[in-house]
């Protein structure tokens, strides 16, 4: 649709009753004295899906307060709200099946707020732009309309340096490397 290639949901409300219940359980597991907290990310289909469409599929926006319904002592972040909010910018790939860094990068600010945690703001990244890209959805449908549309890929480094430890695919001989 207009060149972004959208996963249909077919999530239910069953599926999102046992995330309840598991997270529920993980909050009963812990105790009071551990915070626990509950981010269900929607897809592309709930900002991008046309509302002319006679594709059947379900509703991730139902099923996201289906699941906040049955939360016990677990905080929910809702993020579709602010994601909503942000719709009109890059959150989402076209030709891919995963948000962009953009879109987590507002994910995760809201989560700080919800946990009531530092969060440095964007302009505090370095803002680095790949070209050309196109993702999964291509690979998927084989789309001309996606191959001939690619899109740029933007993510957002640390200015800081951060060490990480790096191991092979054995887990064995670590390596410290900066992580990006």
């Amino acid at each position: 649709y207009k060149n972004r290639g959208i996963p249909i949901y077919y999530g239910s409300f069953d599926s999102g009753t046992e995330y309840a219940s598991i997270v529920n359980r993980y909050k009963q597991d812990l105790g009071e004295g551990v915070n626990v907290y509950s981010m269900v990310c929607p897809t592309a289909i709930s900002f991008y899906w046309p509302k002319s469409s006679d594709i059947s599929h379900g509703s991730e926006t139902e099923n996201m307060e289906n699941v906040r319904s049955q939360l016990s002592g677990v905080t929910d972040v809702n993020i579709y709200d602010t994601l909503m909010q942000h719709r009109a910018e890059p959150i989402y790939s076209r030709t891919d099946h995963h948000w962009q860094p953009l879109g987590a990068y507002y994910a995760a600010e809201a989560f700080a707020e919800a946990a009531g945690v530092d969060f440095d703001p964007i302009d505090k990244y370095q803002k680095v732009t790949l070209y050309g890209f196109v993702g999964t959805l291509y690979g998927y449908t084989q789309s001309a309309a996606l191959l001939n549309n690619p899109e740029k890929f933007i993510y957002y480094k640390p200015k800081n340096t951060l060490k990480v430890t790096q191991y092979d695919s054995y887990f064995q001989n670590p390596t410290e490397v900066e992580l990006f």
